[in-house]
């Protein structure tokens, strides 16, 4: 036999044992995680197996390492059963379309969550995180070139971005926003009733609001040239930027307090200070010949707060038809449906003169569903639907 083909019957019988070892295995029954009985197997899956939940299971202080594929169908649950560390590592596909209660998920794949999630700790780690759903979080760390996409609803009391990338398409609620010689986007809306502290390069793009109750701080101390590129909206309580750059057409609305030390402000900026208009300090800062003082009245941030925004959706779940009812806007918004991968799958719902929109279910699948209200393009916020 010539070494060409004893090399290709060896890299067949490695396919070969590498499809054997990699079993589907699929939950016939609510229970434990670790209990043979729940699996159709009638044993406990292996790392490089591809896990399906379509129970209701609960987990108890061990931890999960996945290499293979693991989802949670909608409907599902994977849940932890005590306050032990209870947690999943991932360097394969992590898919979420249920709900998921969990300690931690340290990734170093591909995550997905189209449902709902909570975890106290979310450590993004040189891998993607999708979610689209809602994620709830004590705490949210991009780091090692790990990279965060929220097209959903993120809620956490700290998103920190340490060597990652943190996109924003949708919404974040948090209580701290820092970004350490890091990027990012936003797209949609960031709401911190604490301080947004930048020492990195992120934009904030056309349709981004960024709702700030304490202080925005950008910062340039280590001289790696970090740019904070504003051409949407940014409206916080205080403003700092210490021997950093500004770029951008968007505006700032400021409250209280603003000092500009040794930065610069550039592009067509439009910065507003409620006690005043201009800057109060500025300490050998520098203006760009484009900057203006209150060219725009400011709109978004002079309370710290966002305006409330009330949309009622009842009813939910729903089986032919279900209504939006659309509270605290006076411009005209509009309202788009997504399925769980992120897909649209219904056009531009219109709004009836008594602010309601009225959702037909036609042929769309029983499951879960995203909706987002845009007022000017802006999403203002999202939530979920539930057809039967």
């Amino acid at each position: 036999m010539n070494t060409p083909f004893r090399f290709s019957i060896t890299l067949l019988m490695m396919f070969v044992a590498l499809q054997l070892c990699a079993q589907t295995r699929n939950t016939v029954a609510n229970g434990g995680f670790f209990d043979p009985a729940t699996w159709d197997c009638n044993c406990i899956p292996s790392p490089s197996d591809n896990i399906a939940i379509h129970h209701q299971l609960t987990i108890d202080n061990d931890f999960i390492d996945i290499t293979g594929t693991f989802i949670v169908e909608t409907g599902a649950s994977l849940t932890q059963s005590n306050s032990q560390i209870v947690g999943v590592q991932t360097g394969g596909t992590f898919n979420n379309q249920g709900t998921v209660t969990l300690t931690t998920i340290a990734s170093f794949g591909f995550v997905e969550n189209h449902g709902f999630m909570h975890l106290n700790n979310l450590a993004d780690n040189s891998a993607l995180f999708l979610n689209t759903g809602i994620l709830n979080a004590t705490s949210v760390v991009a780091s090692n070139s790990g990279i965060l996409e929220n097209a959903g609803i993120l809620n956490a009391p700290t998103v920190s971005i340490a060597g990652g990338i943190i996109n924003n398409k949708a919404q974040i609620n948090c209580d701290l926003f820092s970004d350490h010689y890091s990027t990012g986007y936003n797209l949609g809306i960031i709401n911190v009733t604490g301080d947004f502290t930048n020492t990195g390069t992120y934009e904030n793009e056309p349709t981004g609001i960024i709702i700030i109750g304490g202080m925005f701080l950008h910062s340039d101390s280590a001289n790696v040239n970090n740019i904070f590129t504003n051409d949407g909206v940014v409206g916080c309580y205080d403003w700092t930027v210490y021997a950093a750059a500004l770029d951008g057409s968007g505006q700032f609305c400021v409250q209280n307090m603003s000092t500009l030390s040794f930065g610069a402000m550039n592009g067509t900026l439009d910065f507003c200070d409620a006690t005043g208009g201009s800057i109060d300090f500025n300490l050998f800062g520098t203006l760009g010949p484009g900057v203006t003082t209150c060219a725009n009245p400011c709109t978004v941030g002079l309370q710290g707060q966002t305006v409330e925004v009330g949309v009622r959706v009842a009813p939910n779940p729903m089986h032919t038809q279900t209504i939006f009812t659309i509270e605290g806007i006076a411009v005209r918004p509009t309202l788009y449906l997504f399925d769980a991968l992120g897909k649209q799958v219904v056009p531009m719902l219109a709004i009836t003169s008594n602010n309601q929109m009225v959702l037909q279910r036609n042929n769309l699948p029983a499951g879960l569903y995203f909706y987002q209200l845009l007022v000017g393009g802006q999403v203002i916020q999202t939530g979920k639907v539930v057809m039967e």
